[in-house]
């Protein structure tokens, strides 16, 4: 079927009213494209495609809703899931990098936190024994700090609630507490929850405490629990020997 003679208009309307900042960055005529966040959330558009034939001089029109639902807001801990800490010590976590998938990158979400502490060994309880250090449970991070006394069999789970008027999202990170001769291990940048496959991910771990020599050692799992061995693909050695490091 020949299309010369036909001339093609695409327009994007809310509320019967035309939208003039909604544009197609299509070079194909027969198609509409938008760049990423083009539309705004929670509004009802009508595309229309309006066809005007210069021979037979009729117009046809054809036309769809859309409707953008809201995106979901992804809380993160800094550093993973993961935490230690040593008795008289304090250990951080940080939810700052969490953020609303709504917003263009570069713009700030307005998120508010709270956070919550439990004690899941040696006997689970709704107390938690470490002391909050930081001033209060409602900041974007805190801190928490392990009494002298405190068991190196004891470990807690701290979460957080990142939310805003309508929506909200947790995470969770199990403390353990060590003891005092063991070094301390922590990330220095969120792990990505998801990444394509021709992408590089890069980790990168903190070795810190450490009195004597040690080899760090990393291991990747599949989500059943089973080791998978990346010793050929990865850029830095999977284990490294460290020599005392004390800070």
């Amino acid at each position: 079927m020949s299309t010369a003679g036909l001339v093609y208009n695409w327009t994007a309307s809310t509320n019967n009213a035309l939208d003039s900042s909604v544009i197609s960055t299509s070079k194909e005529a027969l198609a509409y494209k938008l760049e990423p966040y083009a539309l705004k959330v929670l509004t009802l558009y009508t595309v229309q495609l309006s066809v005007y034939s210069t021979e037979s001089k009729t117009l046809a029109y054809a036309s769809v809703q859309v409707y953008v639902a809201q995106n979901q807001i992804v809380s993160v801990i800094a550093g993973g899931n993961q935490k230690s800490v040593k008795p008289g010590r304090t250990v951080i976590l940080d939810a700052s990098d969490s953020y609303d998938s709504d917003l263009v990158a570069g713009e700030v979400p307005a998120l508010s936190y709270k956070w919550s502490c439990i004690t899941i060994a040696p006997a689970l309880s709704e107390d938690c024994g470490l002391i909050l250090a930081s001033k209060n449970y409602v900041s974007s991070s805190v801190s928490f700090k392990a009494s002298y006394d405190d068991s190196i069999e004891s470990v807690y789970v701290i979460s957080v609630q990142v939310y805003d008027n309508t929506r909200s999202s947790s995470s969770s990170a199990k403390v353990n507490v060590l003891p005092a001769d063991n070094p301390m291990l922590s990330l220095l940048s969120p792990v990505p929850a998801k990444v394509n496959p021709s992408a590089k991910i890069m980790i990168e771990g903190y070795i810190s405490d450490i009195a004597g020599s040690f080899k760090a050692m990393w291991q990747v799992t599949d989500a059943v629990g089973n080791t998978i061995d990346v010793a050929d693909k990865v850029l830095t050695p999977t284990t490294l020997s460290v020599d005392a490091v004390i800070s």
